[in-house]
């Protein structure tokens, strides 16, 4: 459908003024203004029609020019359109400017948060709806419930529960399902089971939950049966199942479900290939990876930077090299998930100065390395021996890209140096550490230490391990090897 045949019978004024605001170059000069005599009706007409920030702030202005602002639809529509353009401060703003807002306001301003993620802000807003002054305090409605309880987890969440009985809301289906999905997120499988057990009617969405809530514990058989019980599934409620497998270790059990999902009349999407991908690098089956390539492109399922990383992460995690590079190639806007994959791809297979040289050429493109590259780039020095490298990029860490070293870069410094002999440096590096250094690292040095014949640094190590309490059976064994290598 057009734009234009999108708008309302009786605004082609306005709607011609709309549609040329939109197509505007540059956006920075608009080539006709509003016009002045808005009507509250075509204000609404035009805000429900917008899909450009500044286009809305135009619009925003003419209702302040006209007065009409305070027009309680036409400020709801305003809030609601900064919300989907991803404006929720500008939102919030205007919500504050609302003079005794009602439960429709107080409502739509908190799953403007929900929705883009700022739970916390979302949650101190249904508080403040609640504490509001008694003369204006709306009651909260089961769309609140159902907003705000996608921002708790059953800690606080309880409370809400306890509120949602309170007002004799919790019977309401969108409601019930909303406590027991967010129960089940936050891993509280005995309560969820309660709640499904009681509820009167149960749709597709509370059987999900349930499926989601057993995955989750690690429980995927009770998951499964829950799943089997389902007389009609949708993709949802697949991509739960086969992600539950998936995430638990177990590969196959999820590539065969999404072979019985392509038997069903449910479609797979995006969702669906990136567990199945995933589950494929578990399995390093490169010839079930190809078919799943060929099967995106065949069914046509979009292309998105999340799709092209997992491709290239299955492809080097089931040794083709070549295949994860042809896939690399083809991504057009790399960001820097995308960039690390390649970069462990490289250094997986050996190819260090590889990796090193996609490094040098990530930073160029003006890409910021994540603490993950730098894990990526010293793994790769790690393989190949290259300690003058590795010392460089250790010490850049904090430096060049404002990263607070962790565990797992010192883990990979401590083992390079080890392994090239410059154990007393790995030593030092540890007893410099900011974080305490875990009973890994001290292995990695005791094995450094009987490789290169260090008595004294091994017996060094081994009681200050003992005296910390991190020594275990494993301690005791590297050592006696160490004294029987002498």
């Amino acid at each position: 459908m057009s734009s234009a045949a999108a708008i309302p019978a009786g605004h082609s004024a306005d709607a011609k003024n709309f549609l040329s605001l939109r197509h505007l170059q540059p956006p920075s000069l608009p080539s006709s203004p509003l016009p002045t005599s808005l009507s509250p009706k075509r204000l609404e007409v035009l805000i429900d029609h917008c899909n450009s920030a500044r286009v809305l702030l135009e619009l925003h202005a003419a209702a302040i020019r006209t007065g009409h602002h305070q027009h309680a639809i036409v400020n709801f529509k305003l809030q609601r359109s900064y919300s989907s353009l991803r404006l929720p401060d500008r939102a919030l703003a205007l919500f504050r400017l609302t003079p005794d807002p009602n439960v429709f306001f107080w409502s739509s301003i908190i799953h403007a948060h929900v929705i883009h993620g700022l739970h916390h802000t979302a949650l101190l807003l249904f508080f403040e709806m609640l504490s509001s002054p008694a003369r204006s305090s709306p009651l909260p409605n089961a769309f609140t419930f159902s907003s705000v309880l996608k921002a708790s987890l059953p800690d606080g969440g309880r409370a809400i529960h306890a509120l949602c009985v309170k007002f004799s809301l919790h019977y309401d289906a969108y409601v019930a399902t909303g406590i027991l999905d967010m129960y089940a997120r936050g891993g509280d499988v005995v309560s969820a089971r309660k709640l499904f057990d009681r509820m009167p009617s149960r749709s597709i969405v509370s059987f999900t939950a349930m499926v989601a809530a057993y995955a989750k514990s690690g429980d995927v058989d009770l998951a499964f049966q829950m799943f089997e019980g389902l007389p009609e599934k949708d993709s949802v409620c697949w991509n739960t199942m086969i992600n539950g497998y998936t995430q638990h270790g177990r590969p196959n059990d999820a590539v065969l479900l999404f072979r019985r999902m392509l038997r069903s009349s449910v479609k797979p999407n995006e969702v669906t290939i990136l567990s199945v991908l995933a589950a494929i690098a578990q399995l390093g089956s490169l010839e079930t990876g190809k078919w799943v390539h060929a099967y995106i492109i065949n069914t046509r399922i979009a292309f998105t930077l999340q799709l092209y990383t997992a491709l290239v992460d299955m492809y080097c995690k089931c040794g083709s090299l070549a295949d994860a590079c042809l896939v690399f190639d083809e991504i057009p806007d790399k960001d820097v998930v995308a960039w690390n994959s390649m970069i462990m791809g490289y250094a997986m297979h050996g190819q260090s100065r590889e990796a090193l040289r996609l490094f040098s050429e990530m930073r160029k493109n003006g890409v910021q390395p994540t603490d993950i590259t730098l894990i990526g780039i010293l793994n790769a020095c790690n393989h190949a021996g290259l300690v003058t490298e590795g010392r460089e990029i250790f010490s850049s860490i904090e430096k060049n890209y404002g990263i607070s070293p962790t565990v797992e870069h010192y883990g990979c410094i401590v083992d390079l140096l080890g392994r090239a002999g410059f154990v007393e440096e790995g030593f030092n590096i540890v007893h410099s550490m900011a974080m305490k250094p875990d009973p890994v690292l001290w292995t990695s040095l005791l094995a450094a230490c009987r490789l290169h014949k260090n008595m004294e640094l091994a017996e060094r190590i081994a009681d200050f391990m003992v005296k910390k309490g991190l020594a275990n059976s494993g301690t005791f064994v590297l050592l006696s090897n160490i004294y029987a290598d002498i």
